[in-house]
């Protein structure tokens, strides 16, 4: 679950759905270049909340969340942001949290994920995609 609208429209509500289920849920790359990290630059959620929403419905044994970074991710260096943020202290240190680096993209080495963007909005999306 990315960064694209329908992902991350549903973030929360498949967040606390995998949480309830036990189910490890991944969160694609570019979610902060395109949502915000622990503030919304559109009007979805940004993905810390994605991450808290998760963990605030985690029951059981089983489940944990697994993050992508690509290249524009390490380029905010969400690697340390996610391991120096206090609140997430407990579950990192319970090793509920998981973290994949991608170099590439199948068929689109080093490019990352792909999202379209509709001309009408092309001023919203220079915002959303330039690093905080």
């Amino acid at each position: 679950m990315g960064s694209t609208g329908i992902a991350n429209k549903r973030g929360l509500i498949l967040s606390e759905g995998s949480a309830k289920a036990g189910i490890v849920m991944v969160i694609g790359e570019n979610v902060v270049n395109m949502r915000g990290y622990d503030k919304r630059i559109t009007d979805q959620p940004c993905l810390k909340e994605r991450i808290l929403k998760y963990f605030e419905h985690l029951d059981g044994d089983y489940g944990g969340v697994v993050i992508q970074q690509n290249d524009e991710d390490a380029n905010y260096e969400l690697w340390n942001k996610l391991y120096s943020d206090k609140d997430l202290d407990e579950y990192i240190e319970q090793e509920l949290i998981g973290f994949e680096v991608k170099a590439g993209q199948g068929a689109k080495p080093g490019l990352g994920g792909e999202v379209k963007v509709k001309k009408r909005s092309s001023i919203k999306a220079q915002r959303q995609v330039l690093l905080p």
